[in-house]
């Protein structure tokens, strides 16, 4: 089952989704374990810090833009 839609998931049509690899192959923090991406496809990690100036400045340096080569794939059916 997706744990997105909680529609079935069958193995045989998962596929990779190459944005987010291209993200999660970018990110050498080990503390960073989860990442928030927007409707324009900024991303930005989810950092738990004591300093909001230092979150900021850390996560400006990790905003990124997806490429013309990025594959989406919408699946609108139920």
């Amino acid at each position: 089952m997706c744990p997105v839609c909680n529609k079935l998931a069958l193995f045989e049509d998962l596929q990779i989704d190459t944005y987010t690899e291209s993200i999660l192959n970018s990110i050498h923090n080990d503390n960073i374990t989860e990442i928030t991406i927007n409707s324009d496809l900024y991303w930005t990690p989810v950092i738990q810090s004591k300093n909001t100036d230092e979150l900021m400045d850390f996560q400006s340096k990790f905003k990124s833009n997806s490429s013309s080569n990025d594959v989406i794939l919408i699946d609108d059916e139920d």
